[in-house]
This record gives structure tokens, C-alpha cells and sequence, in this order.
């Protein structure tokens, strides 16, 4: 694919702005609102029209009493790009708080304002231009660009999925955008690269079999309190979500993912001074949630140092079980090197260097005769115990050791205590 000529896109973007911003003004004099069915039917008329004039291929989807879906396609390629659009807008009433009417657009400060110049007129024509001066100035377009374009955006898009169903091909593409774009608080270009879904719920409340006079509030129950106690359980004052099960499937993000969102720029003063808040929904959440993670952090420092204090006084305790009690069989030299592993096992921990030991290299010579000693023991014997534990140490060393050594006082308290992996736990009994 040849190289894309900015420069020439970009002067002929200077070129035709005067023009643009005319024709941005003309489309937003429709008031394409829900209830207008004429007006829609004139708005989609002039999408269709204009993208005639780019040199499209269009198609209109037309139902009766529906405001008709205008499909236009420019562009060749194997590839697909999909651009979801409407034409319809939001209501413009109040009307009293509008300075110049909403379908008689005007420039101030170097600003348009009308309604639907934002929303999705506005975003709608603007692709179509950049397109079409793309093409004009690079030549063909690599790839197709198909619009979708509503008139029931607004409204639900009640019937975009059985008109869309009539042509099943429409829906086929290798990406698509959604209907909209922008610039932040200071001006900087937006590229949105995913958002967040939304879920509808409509509550009904009826304590009454028809409506009181007032004068009986203290006698029946009011539905509309009933509701806002309902909806009082979905969130917690702070903005948490407590609906049972909401968040497990959530994915958690990713620290590269994180990292990127640092360097993001967000001008969260300026948003603030412009809706006039204190603070958003979320930022006591994110406060607690960075001071549980710190909380968490500094529960598993202490948890290791405390792991490997135990793991140490464990070590002594089978040293001295070792000393006070022999198991038939076992000479006593068998016994000063076991009691040398568990010394040097001790004095490892206690550096907290768990990665440089040779006694599980030690312990592969001596896996056969301890297997021995065990199997001379009385079953239940603390000898018994204390000759499995050299074996399991030896065998699977001190990365992989997996040892119970039953009912032992540890800080005069009678626990079971076990290893698992490299940390010892202690249980009350």
C-alpha cells in the first residue's frame, strides 16, 4: 500500500473547512427528533444525499412508520471498517435554556452551536468529509468504509436488528468504530479504543390496590419509599457495587495495562471545575482500594517473617525431639546427621536464603536409611515422626518438602503444625 500523502490531505482539509462547517449547519437545522417522523425521514434523506455526492455506494432500508437506516459504502480492499452512526438527536426542550435556538445554528467564539452538532450529526458528517478528502488526496482508499447509519438511536434502536436482518452481509467487517470521537479538556485528539457495556432495568413497585389520599400515609405503605429502599441495595454510599455476583467476571487489569493508563494524559482538576464536583463517583474507592493493596502487601511482609520465625523454632523443636528420643535401630551417628541437616536447615532459614542450600543434595544420600529408620518405628512414635520428617525433607527438598509432625507446643500453645512448600503453618487445636 503506498505511503499516505498527510500533507496534502491536510491542506486540502484547510481548504474545504469553510465549506464543511456550511454544510454542518445546514444538516443540524433538521430537527431530527424522536416524535418528528417527517423530520427523521428529511434527515435521512440528506445523509443519503451526501454520501451520493462522496461517490458511495448507498442503500436505504425503509419500514413503514420506522425512520429508514441509510447503509453508504466507499473504498475497495479486502478489509472492512464499519462505522456506526445516527442522525436522530435528543430532544432540544427545555427551550428556555438554549441562548440562540437549537435548529438555527450559530458560531460563537469559534464554536457551533446547535443541537445534533454534537452528537451525532456533527461526528457523522465530519467522516464522511475526512474520507471523501482522504480519497481526494491519496487516491483510492485501502480498505472499505461502510456507514451505518440510524434514525432510532435515541430512541433504543428499536428496529435496527430486523432491518439489518434483510442484509446479514451489512454486519461482516474486520472492525468498526463507534459513533463518536473528540478532543479532551485541552484540546488533544481522543482515540478510544474500548468502552463499557450498560444493562436496563425497569422496577415496579405496588403496595396499594389504588391510589390514597395522603392522609393515610401513616397507615399504608408508600411505594415510593419501598423503591428508594430498593435501590438503596444496589450501591453503597461510596459507589460499590453490591449486588451479589456483579463483579466476578470482571477482569481484573493487567499491570501493563495499568502502566499505559499512567501515562495517559487526564486533566482531572479542569473536569472537576467544569461539572462543579469535589470528586467523581469512584475516587473513594480507588483510595481505599490503593490503601488495601498497601495493607495486603505489608500483611504478607509480616506473614513471611513471621513464617520463617516459625519455620526456625520448628527446626529446634525436631532437633530436640531428635536428642530426647532414638528409634530402634538407629545408631547414633544416623542421628548427629540428622540432627546436623536440621542444624544447617535452621541456620539457612534464619538468613532467610532459601535458595542456596545443598541439603536437599545431602538428603538424596540419605533418603535410603532414613526410610529404614521409619520403617523400624513403632507406628504413631515421635521417632516415627521425626524420621519421616528427615526423609521428606531429603526427598523432595526444602522447595518442595510437604511434612506434618502432629500435635507440637510451639509458644506454649498445642497446635498441629505442618510444612507446605517453603512457609510452616501453625494451627490451634
Amino acid at each position: 500500500m503506498p505511503e499516505t500523502d498527510l500533507a496534502s490531505f491536510d491542506a486540502l482539509c484547510d481548504e474545504r473547512f469553510d465549506g464543511w462547517v456550511d454544510e454542518l449547519r445546514d444538516f443540524c437545522t433538521i430537527p431530527c427528533e424522536t416524535d418528528q417522523f417527517a423530520e427523521l425521514d428529511r434527515g435521512a434523506g440528506w445523509v443519503e444525499q451526501r454520501l451520493r455526492a462522496a461517490g458511495a455506494e448507498v442503500t436505504v432500508l425503509r419500514e413503514e412508520g420506522v425512520p429508514p437506516l441509510v447503509i453508504g459504502e466507499m473504498g475497495a480492499g479486502p478489509r472492512t471498517l464499519i462505522a456506526v452512526q445516527h442522525y436522530d438527536v435528543q430532544p432540544a426542550a427545555p427551550l428556555d435554556l438554549w441562548d440562540t435556538p437549537p435548529y438555527d445554528p450559530q458560531v460563537r467564539d469559534g464554536r457551533l452551536y446547535a443541537r445534533g452538532v454534537c452528537d451525532d450529526k456533527g461526528e457523522l458528517l465530519h467522516r464522511i468529509q475526512a474520507v471523501e478528502a482522504l480519497r481526494d488526496a491519496n487516491g483510492e482508499l485501502p480498505c472499505r468504509v461502510r456507514f451505518i447509519i440510524e434514525g432510532e438511536e435515541e430512541s433504543d434502536s428499536a428496529h435496527l436488528a430486523p432491518l439489518l436482518s434483510r442484509r446479514p452481509e451489512l454486519f461482516e467487517a474486520d472492525g468498526a468504530l463507534i459513533e463518536g470521537g473528540g478532543v479532551d479538556e485541552k484540546g488533544r485528539p481522543l482515540l478510544v479504543c474500548g468502552v463499557r457495556g450498560m444493562f436496563y432495568v425497569e422496577l415496579a413497585v405496588r403496595t396499594l390496590a389504588f391510589d390514597a389520599h395522603s392522609g393515610g400515609a401513616q397507615l399504608f405503605p408508600n411505594a415510593a419509599w419501598r423503591l428508594i429502599q430498593a435501590l438503596d441495595t444496589l450501591r453503597s454510599p461510596d459507589g460499590a457495587i453490591l449486588v451479589d455476583g456483579y463483579m466476578d467476571d470482571v477482569l481484573a487489569p493487567t499491570e501493563a495495562q495499568l502502566a499505559h493508563l499512567r501515562t495517559l494524559p487526564f486533566e482531572e482538576e479542569e473536569i472537576k471545575r467544569i461539572y462543579g464536583v469535589e470528586q467523581f463517583v469512584g475516587e473513594f474507592l480507588v483510595k481505599r482500594a490503593v490503601a488495601d493493596q498497601q495493607a495486603e502487601e505489608q500483611r504478607r511482609v509480616d506473614q513471611v517473617e513471621c513464617h520463617l520465625e516459625i519455620e526456625v523454632g520448628a527446626h529446634r523443636f525436631l532437633l530436640d525431639r531428635l536428642q530426647q528420643e532414638r528409634a530402634p535401630g538407629l545408631a547414633a551417628a544416623e542421628y548427629e546427621a540428622l540432627a546436623e541437616h536440621l542444624r544447617e536447615f535452621a541456620v539457612v532459614l534464619r538468613g532467610g536464603d532459601h535458595s542456596r542450600c545443598a541439603l536437599a543434595k545431602r538428603g538424596s544420600e540419605r533418603h535410603r536409611r532414613f526410610g529404614e529408620v521409619a520403617s523400624h518405628c513403632p507406628k504413631g512414635s515421635s521417632a516415627t515422626g521425626i524420621a519421616g520428617a528427615g526423609l521428606a525433607f531429603f526427598k523432595e527438598g526444602i522447595h518442595r518438602h510437604r511434612l506434618s509432625v502432629g500435635p507440637v507446643s510451639i509458644n506454649g500453645r498445642l497446635t498441629n503444625a505442618g510444612f507446605k512448600g517453603n512457609s510452616f503453618d501453625c494451627h490451634a487445636r
